[in-house]
């Protein structure tokens, strides 16, 4: 990933539970978006190896489905053993690991070797050397081989909202009934203030952003427990080193660093989660 060894202690922390009680989308693959990705693997002629970036489970199960050779790269062995647990019974034996940087992949991969790479929002964790990891992989690809990636890109329109202002619209899509769960609405929340702030340096967001909700909360003191609970949720999430690691960007800078390498054959939006329209998946196809 974009940063090592700090990295790889963030992620060693229980994962799946983390995974399972804390994430929803847009941090993880819904159900149409899993859908998508299918999409995008039935472009693919041959499946004879497909390599995953990442160990998401929901890819994981997928590409279990299509791939005669599963390759599953992660910085960190314990975080893939345990996502292990969230796979259900797919056949471990057609998967290969490969922990360690993905920035190295060329050490354990020949060129032009695989089918299709499946990646759910990895470019926003690759700080240094994007275009460097890019080249790389589509230089892994087949002629043939599609890069199938969910990519967040940031919705500028959000810059001109104040937190307060976001706060409220997202209370308001709840009692819409837009969101299931109150993880949801959280998780909302934190896509959308990190967009709010993409101008400034993630120190400087985490700070503004605990200021904010902290003055929304004594202003609002009786906005009820479980809207409290949300929002101390999203403050903690802003207190908390994995944040550190998200590196977004507008749509106009990601595909233009795409392009360099990709031809963009297709961008598939969700229908089932608030914001889906700026979490797309892309079918992107190596530059001959």
């Amino acid at each position: 990933m974009g940063s090592s060894n700090k990295t790889k202690k963030i992620w060693d922390r229980t994962i799946s539970k983390y995974w399972e009680e804390t994430l929803s989308s847009p941090w993880r693959p819904s159900t149409k978006d899993v859908k998508n990705y299918r999409k995008g693997l039935k472009k693919i002629k041959s499946t004879e190896n497909i390599f995953i970036l990442g160990a998401t489970p929901e890819l994981r199960i997928l590409a279990n489905q299509f791939g005669k050779q599963i390759w599953v790269a992660d910085h960190s062995l314990k975080m893939i053993l345990e996502m292990n647990e969230l796979i259900g019974s797919i056949n471990l034996k057609k998967e290969k690991f490969i922990p360690g940087d993905w920035h190295v992949l060329k050490n354990s991969l020949k060129i032009k070797s695989l089918d299709g790479i499946l990646g759910d929002l990895v470019l926003r964790l690759i700080t240094k050397k994007r275009k460097t990891f890019l080249k790389m992989i589509s230089e892994l690809l087949k002629p043939e081989g599609v890069f199938i990636t969910r990519i967040h890109f940031i919705d500028e329109s959000l810059t001109k909202l104040t937190v307060e202002e976001i706060i409220e619209e997202g209370f308001f899509l709840q009692e819409l009934g837009m969101f299931r769960r109150g993880m949801e609405l959280k998780n909302s929340l934190i896509s959308r203030i990190l967009d709010r702030y993409y101008l400034f340096g993630i120190s400087d967001i985490k700070r503004r952003v605990r200021d904010d909700i902290n003055n929304y909360l004594t202003v609002n003191s009786t906005i009820g427990f479980d809207k409290e609970k949300i929002l101390k949720g999203v403050f903690n999430r802003f207190d908390n080193k994995r944040l550190s690691n998200f590196f977004p960007q507008t749509k106009k800078a990601i595909e233009k660093e795409i392009s360099t390498f990709f031809k963009i054959e297709d961008k598939l939006i969700a229908s089932d989660y608030v914001d889906a329209e700026f979490f797309p998946v892309y079918i992107l196809r190596p530059r001959s």
